[in-house]
């Protein structure tokens, strides 16, 4: 199997017959080609559903439909990105934050998200917060759920989890 390039992709004859056979029954972005896939990738990954978007844009709208962003929430989204990121949020009515990256790296500022939280804190505003970086999210968080692999390691405050052996296994070393 050959890797897919993130940047361009190649498109040989197979995928080319597929597309076009897609286009003549009409099925542009949605069909028996995209169940099929579905179906694998549900097998593959052992859940019972997989759902494909057409799009990036749509699949970030139905994630944050997922959990439930409304009129009115707040959304904290990089502020280089793109625009689909913050325009999902703001479709469902949400307030859109953007927070400063850090220089080197293309992520979000964790002192910046540090300010942000300190102030919606103050307003009695809870925030969810899903990232990799588990020490540092930890400093800023209250009460934290820890996932590995689809599954809810441990759940508690910071004391609680750097003292969890699951958890150091999954995040932080020894």
């Amino acid at each position: 199997m050959n890797p897919v390039s993130w940047w361009r992709t190649e498109v040989g004859k197979p995928e080319i017959s597929q597309m076009a056979t897609a286009l003549q029954n009409e099925h542009l972005s949605q069909g028996p080609i995209v169940a099929e896939l579905e179906s694998i990738l549900a097998e593959l990954l052992d859940v019972p559903y997989v759902m494909m978007t057409p799009s990036g844009s749509a699949a970030l709208l139905m994630a944050m439909l997922a959990i439930d962003i409304d009129q009115g929430d707040e959304i904290i989204v990089p502020a280089y990105t793109w625009i689909a990121t913050a325009h999902s949020g703001h479709l469902l009515g949400a307030k859109v934050r953007l927070a400063d990256i850090e220089r080197k790296r293309p992520i979000v500022s964790i002192e910046e998200i540090k300010i942000i939280i300190k102030k919606l804190k103050n307003k009695n505003i809870g925030v969810l917060i899903t990232d990799h970086n588990v020490r540092e999210t930890l400093e800023i968080c209250h009460k934290a759920a820890i996932i590995n692999n689809g599954e809810i390691i441990a759940e508690g405050n910071k004391s609680e989890l750097i003292s969890n052996e699951k958890v150091k296994k999954a995040y932080l070393g020894n």
